[in-house]
């Protein structure tokens, strides 16, 4: 059956210790019986079971010392499944782990989704992932940040840069904001996560920041222009300043940074052009469900290693993935219904597509190709990448222009 392995490679693999190991598999264990109750569901020879499989056998878990296990965690033999997620965060120890649980465990929800095919439980599972697999694992990678995060209410936008001393701007690494920034403030933002201010002299600050929270914060028009860039052509030179816009993480706002794991403000509305191009260390962003589009090489040349786009996406720009070398699946939402040239080009390590839309998105063509490779009649991705689509849609994708290249096309 072709499924994937969790999208790690595996020279980077996580080296995990017996005992997350055997929690992992009773979370797996009670996500199985949980979420398809009510169903007449049987694993077994379903992608469920055989991805299952496939981490037992990635992490070697059929070493796993039972007996041990359950004299470090009787509870667990007592009372049952609760509280597993909350254990298993204590046995992690740094954010390379909690990713690759975090994406274990998505995985897994999204082949129980895709097996049960009713769309309540589809809900459940996101509720699922998003409230407890996000907050207990990933989250608790936030909440140790927060022990170390400076937190930092802004009221008046544009104050940000007299809220933290000269001192220690250098220094912080984790930081969370609460309040109004306008263009003066993400201009300080920019400074203290090394971002270049002008494009000429790529004169980068000194810069710690790689954990950035805005969740609630707003971002205001105002303030000073967070970027200025100069080019040349031909003796001729052309200066260009950019501002913020409300509600809008606008063009270059965060480009050429050293963030790692950021999240946007909830009200956020748009994405613009390589909003995060060039974040060649962004692993994690978290996209707010109101955000309606994603701008023309929003997120190239990024270190992103999966990525969900809300609900209320409908199209993303052209490049909008390109060269995002570590980005295994992405999840492309029914609201989407254009995507843009070269979306994913040079995004070799692609191994799942989940396309949502029963009817398939319509793509720019990118010279002989839509998706991928300029240079490759058929590229790469279409043939290693299985393309996910839903139940009775295989037809449509098969005929489609735009998709009728990918080799492994299967129905959920």
């Amino acid at each position: 059956m072709p499924i994937k392995r969790t999208g790690f490679p595996t020279l980077f693999v996580p080296q995990l210790n017996v005992y997350a190991k055997a929690l992992i598999l009773a979370e797996f264990n009670w996500m199985a019986r949980f979420f398809t109750m009510g169903h007449r569901f049987n694993s077994q020879n379903t992608y469920v079971d055989v991805y299952y499989r496939e981490v037992v056998k990635e992490q070697k878990m059929e070493e796993v010392d039972f007996d041990l296990f359950i004299k470090k965690y009787p509870e667990i033999a007592n009372k049952g499944f609760s509280n597993v997620l909350k254990y298993l965060s204590k046995e992690l120890t740094d954010s390379r782990q909690r990713s690759y649980c975090r994406e274990i465990f998505n995985r897994m929800a999204l082949h129980i989704s895709n097996a049960i095919n009713d769309r309540y439980i589809t809900i459940m599972l996101d509720k699922f992932i998003d409230e407890e697999v996000d907050v207990i694992l990933c989250d608790t990678y936030k909440a140790q940040n927060l022990k170390t995060a400076k937190q930092i209410n802004v009221n008046i936008a544009g104050s940000l840069p007299s809220l933290i001393s000269e001192n220690e701007k250098y220094e912080i690494e984790h930081l969370i904001i609460t309040g109004y920034l306008n263009g003066t403030d993400i201009k300080f933002l920019r400074e203290i996560s090394y971002g270049h201010d002008k494009s000429f002299n790529y004169s980068f600050s000194q810069g710690k920041l790689s954990y950035l929270n805005l969740e609630n914060a707003s971002i205001v028009e105002g303030g000073e222009p967070y970027l200025t860039t100069k080019t040349e052509y031909r003796g001729v030179v052309e200066k260009k300043v950019y501002y913020t816009k409300r509600n809008i993480i606008s063009e270059h706002m965060f480009t050429n940074t050293i963030l790692q794991n950021m999240i946007l403000p909830e009200n956020t509305i748009l994405i613009e052009d390589e909003a995060f191009a060039c974040c060649l260390q962004l692993q994690h962003i978290t996209i707010p469900k109101g955000v309606k589009s994603i701008g023309n090489a929003a997120f190239s040349n990024c270190d992103l290693i999966s990525i969900s786009i809300p609900e209320s996406v409908t199209s993303f720009g052209q490049f909008a993935f390109q060269s995002c070398n570590q980005l295994k699946n992405i999840i492309i939402p029914s609201t989407v219904s254009f995507i843009g040239r070269g979306a994913f080009e040079m995004c070799q390590s692609l191994e799942e597509i989940h396309c949502k839309n029963t009817m398939p998105p319509t793509f720019e063509k990118n010279g002989n190709n839509y998706l991928f490779d300029e240079d490759y009649s058929i590229s790469n991705i279409e043939k290693n990448c299985i393309l996910y689509v839903p139940n009775g849609s295989a037809r449509l994708y098969n005929a489609s222009e735009a998709w009728k290249n990918f080799k492994n096309i299967i129905e959920q």
